[in-house]
């Protein structure tokens, strides 16, 4: 058996190119591969800055709810394996070896450039390990990256700066357009800064993305130790007040639809900060879970009820 770097060496010279931004081959192999269409739940992450930061939040987010995750990001700090985890852990290297053993077989004379093989064996490894939520990261632009062989259930855009010119144009308007590219008709299309160009949201509107945009739909308050989120769609807050109680509150109405989730969250312990997590899925299911720092209190729910539910101190 060929090792994890004999593998990583022939995929740095399998293709005449280092950079090919066209998806018809890689997409032919993950046809082939019966990776196209994941039942797993996609968030696709692109932006010039703040992928990696956006990913590793989105990663702790889920799997404190209690979902599994996979997550592929690059390129890697110290070694190949950190840029596939699933619920944390690096893919090991027989793993890999063997993904990549399945996408030669699949490929038969196509060639696929290192980042091709990198991001089948992320979309081969999260499909065997049943993940509920894949979060990827985009490796260049997004439109004819990699990555965007997958329809995104939430295509995320970071930020819009000068970069990959001789790939992405010198225009802020084009590198825009090219990012944006990752969103789908119908699905969640956040934009996660004030300051990104017109394309963004105008592609989202061409191809009847459901936009969420900072500033307007949703906003965030630091102040002191404590931040607060909130937006027409949600409020979470974590405050270190004087109360000794906990209190979780969310209150869904009966008919959630995709991209409109009136939900309410609260919580409060004393002098102690409390990390809550809220996940609502666009099927409307949602999923929470308070626990304090030492964890010494925990509580979780689940459901589809529009009836308020309400965690508090003597419950847990």
């Amino acid at each position: 058996m060929r090792s994890l770097a004999d593998w990583l060496e022939q995929q740095q010279r399998s293709h005449p190119n280092a950079i090919d931004l066209t998806l018809a081959r890689v997409r032919d192999v993950a046809r082939r591969m019966d990776l196209l269409a994941p039942a797993f739940k996609v968030i696709t992450v692109a932006g010039t800055n703040g992928k990696g930061s956006t990913v590793a939040y989105l990663d702790a987010v889920l799997r404190s709810a209690g979902r599994k995750v996979g997550r592929f990001t690059s390129p890697h700090l110290t070694r190949y394996n950190e840029r596939i985890c699933v619920d944390g852990n690096e893919a090991s290297d027989t793993a890999l070896i063997e993904s990549f053993e399945r996408i030669d077989d699949a490929r038969n004379a196509i060639t696929l450039t290192f980042f091709e093989y990198n991001a089948l064996a992320a979309l081969d490894l999260f499909t065997r390990a049943n993940v509920e939520f894949a979060v990827l990261e985009v490796g260049l632009g997004g439109r004819l990256d990699a990555t965007n062989i997958v329809d995104a259930d939430v295509g995320i855009v970071c930020s819009i700066g000068l970069d990959h010119a001789d790939w992405l144009g010198t225009s802020i308007e084009g590198i825009g357009r090219e990012k944006a590219g990752i969103f789908r008709r119908g699905r969640v299309a956040i934009l996660g800064s004030e300051e990104l160009p017109d394309s963004v949201a105008g592609f989202a509107a061409e191809v009847g993305a459901v936009p969420v945009l900072t500033g307007r739909d949703y906003s965030f308050r630091i102040h002191g130790e404590t931040w607060d989120f909130q937006s027409q769609a949600a409020t979470f807050q974590v405050n270190a007040g004087s109360s000794a109680g906990i209190t979780v509150t969310a209150d869904p109405p009966a008919n959630l639809e995709a991209g409109s989730y009136p939900i309410e969250v609260t919580a409060t312990a004393g002098e102690r900060h409390v990390g809550g997590n809220l996940q609502v899925d666009i099927t409307g299911d949602f999923r929470m879970a308070l626990t304090t720092p030492d964890r010494s209190m925990t509580r979780s729910a689940r459901g589809r009820s529009p009836r308020p539910v309400v965690l508090n101190q003597t419950s847990m």
